[in-house]
This record gives C-alpha cells, structure tokens and sequence, in this order.
C-alpha cells in the first residue's frame, strides 16, 4: 500500500496513467482509502502510555506445525535484524508461521505489547 500511497503523492500525473493499466489496483486503493483515519484526538505522551499500559494485546496465540526449529508459542525468544538496526528484542512467542513471527513483551512504560516481524530478514534465536 505505502508503494501505491507514495506514487499517488509524489508523482500524481505519472501515477494515474500507470495504475489506470491495473483497474484492480486502483479499485483495492480506493476501498483502503475509503476505510479513513478514524476520529484522532489530540493527546499528551502520558496519556497515551496510559492507554497503552491498561489495554491488553488482542493477537490470539497459534502455533506453526510446520516450524523447521520446533518454535512454539511460550517459547522465549529474541528476534533481530539480520541486516542492519539489530538490536535484539525478547519475549514470548504468541504465534509464528511462515511469514511473520509475534512475541510478547513488557515495556516499563507502555505494559504489555504484542511485537510483529516478518520472517524474512529476521533472525529468531531461543534464548539461553
């Protein structure tokens, strides 16, 4: 979306003739725009923490048969970069498949937080 979104905005002109070869683009554009930005409220950085510490993540825990390395979810956990900015984050496993991996963790300020990476340019390490 952030591909077409970006074209749309920076070269307009260009962006309309070629995403008029692709009709099935354009239409799945205009329902994602369509959806909005919901109604933002302005709010302090302590009232977000707020609203973050008392809520509880929804990501419902799964477990990947298929997993090459057994991972499943409980299972602790460390997942960084492979690249670059590989700073390491631990936590729990809630669910993994192919595609993406989420792990649980507690931050001092914001509580509990259901982390998403993709699989692919990730590495995932069980912690010792």
């Amino acid at each position: 979306m952030m591909n077409v979104w970006f074209l749309g905005n920076a070269l307009p002109h260009i962006a309309k003739s070629m995403l008029a070869q692709y009709p099935a683009i354009e239409a799945w554009f205009a329902h994602i725009r369509a959806i909005g930005h919901g109604n933002a409220k302005p709010m302090s950085a302590k009232e977000a923490l707020k609203i973050a510490r008392d809520a509880e993540p929804a990501a419902r825990s799964a477990s990947d048969e298929h997993d090459p390395n057994g991972l499943r979810p409980g299972a602790k956990v460390t997942v960084s970069a492979d690249d670059y900015g590989r700073d390491p984050v631990a936590g729990e496993i809630v669910f993994s498949n192919a595609h993406e991996i989420a792990i649980r963790r507690l931050d001092p300020e914001a509580g509990a937080l259901v982390v998403h990476f993709p699989r692919a340019g990730f590495n995932v390490t069980v912690a010792s």
